[in-house]
C-alpha cells in the first residue's frame, strides 16, 4: 500500500511539473513581453496637446485630485466650457434638419457624384435646387457656422442634445436618444455624426459656389469655397483617423473647385482674390493626417484592454472590445505587453508621418512593414490585439502626400494667372515666375526637381514626371475600366494615377511592361474622366 502511495505521490507530481511546464510555456509563448529599455520607455511620453490642439487632455480631474484615463469625458468637460456663440455645431445640425426634406435628402447630395458644371445634364439637375432663395439662405447659414472656432458637439454613445432638439423640432422621431447618456467612454464607442452631415454640406457650398461664379459673382464663389474649407477643419477636431480623412477629402473637393475656376474662369479673378485663392490652397500643405489624435486614439483601446493593475484582461479583450473601462495608470506602470503594444504603435505613426510628406523618398519602410518587422517583439496575444485595431493606415498616408502633390501643382497655377496679370502674359517657365509669387517649393514627388510647367493653347501646363521618371511633355495616362450593372456594362476613360514605384521598380517595369508606366501625373489642369461609352468613338482619338 505504502508503495502504491508512492507511486501515486511521483506521478501527482510528475503531472504537476507538466502542468506548470505547460503554464511556463504558454505563458511564454502567448503572454510575455520583452519589457521596453529605458530609452524605449521615455519615447513613449506623447505631447497631447499635437492631439487636442491644447484645449483638453486625456487625463481627466476625477475631482478629488487625481487623475484618470477619459479623453471622451474630458473633452465633453471642456467642450461645456466653451461658449454657445464659439460653436458651430447648433448651427449646422439646425441647417441640416430644417432643410432635410427639401434639400439634404434629394439624391443629388446623397450621391455624392461631384457637384461641378462638367456635365450638362447633371448640372441642368443641381441649378433647379440651388439657384433658389431658400438654399441662398441656408449656404449663409453655413458660411457663419465655418467662422465658429470649434465644433461643438459631445462625443457620446447617443444623440447629443442639440441634435435631439433639431429632429423633434422637424417631427422626426429619435431611437438613439439617450437622457442619461454617459459623458464618458471609448472613443471606439462614440458617435461621430457630424461627419456625414459636414459632407452634405459641403456638396451644397461647392455647387452654390459653382453656380455664384458662372453669374459672374467672384467674390461670393470665394467665399463659399473659404467657409467650405474652414468647416474642413472642424473634421478633425476629435482625433480620429475617419476625422482626418473627411476633411482630406472636403479639401479635396475645395481644391477640385478651384482648378475648375481657374480652367473655366480665370479671366474673372482680380490679383487679390487670386491671393486669397493662393491662401486657401497653402492651408491644404499643413499636415493632415493628426498622427498624434491617432496614438491617443489607439493608447484610448490599448488601456481598455488591460485591467486596474495594468495586467492584459481576456476577458475584457473578448467582451469589450476595447470599449470597457479604461486602466488609469502611468505608462511607466503597465504591464510590458501594454507598453510594447503602445511602443510599436509608437513607431508605426512616426513612419506615417515620414510617408506623407512630399518628395517621395524610397528609403522610407511603410507602416506595415515597420510592424510586421516589430511583431517578434510582441506576444501572440498582443500581436492579435494589434492585428484587430491597425488600420490601413499606410494608405492614409500615402493620400495625404498625393493630395500634397495635387496642390503644389494648382498652386503653381494660381501663381501663373497672378504673373499674368501683372506682365500681361504667362510666364515662358518656371525660372521666369516672379519670385514673390511662389513662396513654396514646387517640388516634383518623384524627382525632387521642380515640377514642369509648360504654356500649352495659352493656358498652363504642370505635371509631375510620375512613375518612370521621364518627360513625356505632359502626356496623360489613361484606361479604360467596366461601368455599369450586370448585363448593361460600358467601357469608360478614366485616368490612371501614379502606382509610386521605386526607381528600382520603375527600371524592371519599363522592361516588363513599358506601356504601362508611359505618360505623366497631370497636376494642371485635372482631367476630367470621360462618362461617355469609349466603343462609340473611334479607338486612336484614345490614343494621342
Amino acid at each position: 500500500m505504502k508503495k502504491m502511495l508512492t507511486v501515486i505521490g511521483i506521478i501527482a507530481l510528475l503531472l504537476i511539473l507538466l502542468l506548470a511546464s505547460v503554464g511556463v510555456w504558454a505563458y511564454y509563448e502567448f503572454l510575455y513581453t520583452e519589457p521596453l529599455t529605458e530609452q524605449e520607455l521615455a519615447e513613449l511620453t506623447p505631447d497631447w496637446d499635437l492631439a487636442t490642439r491644447g484645449n483638453w487632455s486625456p487625463w481627466y480631474d476625477a475631482g478629488d485630485g487625481t487623475k484618470v484615463w477619459d479623453p471622451a469625458g474630458s473633452y465633453n468637460a471642456w467642450l461645456a466650457s466653451v461658449p454657445e456663440e464659439d460653436k458651430a455645431w447648433p448651427i449646422l445640425i439646425d441647417a441640416y434638419y430644417d432643410h432635410l426634406d427639401t434639400v439634404f435628402n434629394h439624391d443629388l447630395f446623397t450621391e455624392h457624384r461631384g457637384t461641378l458644371p462638367e456635365h450638362a445634364e447633371r448640372w441642368g439637375l443641381y441649378l433647379k435646387l440651388i439657384e433658389t432663395d431658400e438654399v441662398g439662405v441656408l449656404c449663409q447659414k453655413l458660411v457663419d457656422a465655418s467662422t465658429r472656432p470649434v465644433l461643438g458637439c459631445e462625443l457620446l454613445r447617443s444623440t447629443d442634445s442639440y441634435e435631439h432638439a433639431a429632429m423633434l423640432r422637424n417631427g422626426i422621431e429619435d431611437d438613439n436618444w439617450n437622457t442619461g447618456a454617459s459623458a464618458s467612454g471609448a472613443f471606439w464607442d462614440t458617435q461621430l455624426p457630424w461627419l456625414s452631415k459636414s459632407r452634405s454640406a459641403t456638396n451644397l457650398l461647392n455647387a452654390r459656389a459653382a453656380y455664384e461664379l458662372e453669374q459672374g459673382n467672384t467674390g461670393a464663389y470665394i467665399e463659399l469655397v473659404g467657409a467650405i474649407d474652414r468647416l474642413s477643419r472642424l473634421n478633425s477636431e476629435v482625433p480620429v483617423l475617419i476625422g482626418s480623412l473627411v476633411e482630406l477629402a472636403i479639401k479635396s473637393v475645395v481644391h477640385r473647385s478651384i482648378d475648375w475656376a481657374l480652367v473655366t474662369h480665370g479671366d474673372a479673378f482680380d490679383a487679390s482674390q487670386l491671393a486669397r485663392l493662393d491662401a486657401i490652397l497653402h492651408t491644404h500643405q499643413e499636415p493632415l493626417v493628426n498622427w498624434a489624435g491617432e496614438m491617443l486614439f489607439y493608447h484610448d483601446g490599448i488601456r481598455r484592454v488591460f485591467d486596474e493593475d495594468g495586467n492584459f484582461s481576456i476577458t475584457m479583450f473578448t467582451n469589450y472590445q476595447f470599449s470597457g473601462e479604461a486602466c488609469s495608470l502611468p505608462i511607466g506602470e503597465l504591464s510590458s505587453s501594454a507598453q510594447r503594444m503602445l511602443y510599436v504603435q509608437h513607431l508605426c505613426y512616426a513612419q506615417g508621418l515620414a510617408l506623407s510628406r512630399l518628395p517621395w523618398d524610397e528609403t522610407v519602410e511603410t507602416m506595415h512593414s515597420v510592424f510586421q518587422r516589430e511583431r517578434a517583439t510582441l506576444s501572440k496575444l498582443s500581436t492579435v490585439t494589434l492585428d484587430t485595431m491597425m488600420p490601413a493606415i499606410d494608405s492614409a498616408a500615402q493620400r495625404e502626400r498625393v493630395f500634397q502633390q495635387q496642390v503644389l501643382g494648382t498652386r503653381l497655377a494660381v501663381a501663373a494667372y497672378r504673373h499674368r496679370l501683372r506682365h500681361g502674359a504667362f510666364p515662358d517657365s518656371i525660372e521666369t515666375f516672379d519670385k514673390d509669387l511662389i513662396g513654396f517649393n514646387p517640388v516634383d514627388a518623384f524627382t525632387g526637381e521642380a515640377l514642369r510647367y509648360r504654356v500649352v493653347d495659352d493656358r498652363p501646363l504642370i505635371y509631375s514626371l510620375g512613375d518612370d521618371r521621364t518627360d513625356d511633355n505632359g502626356l496623360i495616362r489613361w484606361e479604360r475600366k467596366e461601368v455599369g450593372e450586370l448585363g448593361d456594362e460600358m467601357q469608360i476613360r478614366v485616368r490612371t494615377w501614379p502606382k509610386r514605384l521605386t526607381t528600382q521598380e520603375a527600371a524592371v517595369q519599363r522592361l516588363n511592361v513599358p506601356e504601362s508606366i508611359v505618360g505623366d501625373w497631370v497636376l494642371f489642369p485635372m482631367p476630367v474622366d470621360e462618362p461617355e461609352p469609349i466603343y462609340e468613338r473611334e479607338e486612336d482619338e484614345y490614343d494621342s
